[in-house]
């Protein structure tokens, strides 16, 4: 199967972006194959994630 073109990346990443979960993308997007959709979701979550000591730090003294 053909690679999915740049429009429908971005509507998955926005998707994500959006909270829907990868049952969800499997649903809306039949045709794309379930490893691709698997590498669009862990790269999105994965730039999502903070880095370490990069988040926010509070003091509350």
């Amino acid at each position: 199967m053909a690679a999915i073109n740049n429009q429908d990346r971005r509507a998955i990443e926005t998707m994500i972006l959006s909270g829907l979960e990868m049952e969800a993308l499997q649903g809306l997007f039949p045709r794309v194959p379930e490893e691709e959709l698997k590498l669009i979701y862990e790269g999105v979550k994965k730039e999502q994630a903070p880095e370490e000591g990069g988040g926010i730090s509070c003091n509350c003294s």
